[in-house]
């Protein structure tokens, strides 16, 4: 999921099958810039194209930092 709103971007990536190892590549204009994880507190430099990788079962929050 990628939302919007106002200038605030919010990305949640899930995986909900057994396989581990799957790879999400996401590519749309809202997702460059500075996010940091909503579970860690860590902040990533995001740019077109980024890619993630999840275990089976996990899942990642970002939001952008403004």
């Amino acid at each position: 999921y990628l939302r919007k709103y106002k200038n605030h971007t919010v990305l949640v990536l899930l995986n909900l099958s057994q396989k581990n190892g799957l790879k999400m590549r996401v590519d749309h204009p809202w997702l460059v810039g500075q996010f940091e994880s909503l579970f860690s507190g860590l902040q990533y430099s995001f740019k077109p194209g980024e890619s993630f990788e999840l275990m089976a079962g996990d899942f990642l929050v970002y939001h952008s930092i403004e």
